[in-house]
């Protein structure tokens, strides 16, 4: 069975919208910059090394923001608990 990239997002990422949208805009922003930036450094390597480079981080990130999010909410409050402990000293 086929299903389309509509289906799999309308599957897998529940949740709010606005905050994936959020995610999305901002990422598109950064992907400008770092392009942009990246000019300056055009004698040590190409812009696109760094473009291609803060894409492959941004994807990673993408799937860790993808798990986080598919994980129950009462797993954080179990590492909560361990967090404070951990932040006292």
């Amino acid at each position: 069975m086929h299903i389309t990239i509509k289906e799999w997002l309308a599957a897998n990422l529940k949740g709010d919208r606005q905050i994936w949208w959020i995610v999305a805009i901002l990422t598109t922003f950064s992907l400008l910059i770092v392009y942009s930036a990246s000019g300056a450094n055009a004698f040590k390597e190409s812009p696109e090394h760094s473009l291609f480079k803060h894409l492959s981080h941004f994807s990673l990130a993408l799937v860790f923001i993808w798990l986080a999010h598919k994980l129950d909410y009462s797993y954080y409050a179990k590492l909560s608990e361990i967090g404070v402990f951990l932040c006292i000293p």
